[in-house]
């Protein structure tokens, strides 16, 4: 994994422009 430092703000911009964040496989088969 990345460290949380450096994919937080790019989590942020695709968040910010209509991106959802999938975070379980749940969410992703939905």
């Amino acid at each position: 994994m990345y460290p949380i430092e450096i994919v937080q703000p790019m989590k942020n911009d695709l968040t910010s422009v209509g991106f959802e964040e999938l975070l379980s496989a749940e969410a992703v088969d939905q």
